[in-house]
């Protein structure tokens, strides 16, 4: 699970700088934390609920 949020991160964190700072100026930093936290804790459910995910088994 761990690399899945490795990956996600490394990925997508220079998208997220570059689009944080006009969004912040455009709607206001309260509204564009809670929407980050919103799309943040979306993406988190998903992925926990996603039955391929739920079905890897750990090596022996």
């Amino acid at each position: 699970m761990s690399s899945f949020d490795y990956l996600g991160s490394l990925t997508l964190m220079p998208v997220g700088l570059a689009a944080v700072g006009p969004l912040a100026t455009e709607v206001g930093v309260r509204t564009t934390a809670v929407g980050a936290s919103v799309v943040t804790a979306t993406v988190c459910l998903a992925v926990a609920l996603s039955g391929g995910l739920r079905r890897l088994r750990p090596a022996e």
